[in-house]
């Protein structure tokens, strides 16, 4: 969801007048953050990066909490997904259905198996620099030493 970037403006051009002390309701309607804004009467901006992870986490939190079937939240983005690994093995749609959708799963588990070697070998990678890092620290502290 994009959030506004400036105040959306009436019918002469002005921006919508809100009640003394408040938030514009351009904040808080459909703005993730709305739960952490409540009824608080001054939004205060996040000017750290930290502050804004934070605060977007807490809005992810929230609004799972607040979510009652998982499941059909998420079930257009895994249609989507499923998709993109149809159109990807029959791009002219041109094969059966059964059988696209027996390529698209192979398709997809390819790319999962194709992330997970990737992380693997990221995992990997970290492990040997720490390893090297040790030893490099070994090699300071003996040398300090003598």
């Amino acid at each position: 969801m994009r959030l506004p970037t400036s105040p959306p403006t009436g019918e002469n051009g002005q921006a919508p007048k809100c009640a003394e002390g408040q938030p514009p309701s351009y904040l808080l309607a459909g703005n993730p953050f709305r739960y952490l804004l409540g009824n608080t009467p001054k939004v205060y901006p996040l000017s750290t990066q930290s502050e804004r992870h934070i605060a977007a986490s807490i809005a992810a939190h929230e609004s799972w909490a607040h979510t009652p079937d998982r499941s059909a939240r998420t079930a257009n983005a895994r249609a989507a997904l499923m998709q993109k690994f149809e159109d990807q093995v029959d791009p002219d749609g041109t094969l059966p259905p059964d059988e696209r959708a027996r390529r698209a799963e192979h398709a997809r588990k390819a790319y999962f198996q194709r992330l997970a070697l990737k992380s693997a070998k990221a995992r990997r990678l970290r492990a040997d620099a720490n390893a090297l890092d040790a030893d490099v620290e070994a090699v300071i502290r003996d040398a300090n030493v003598a």
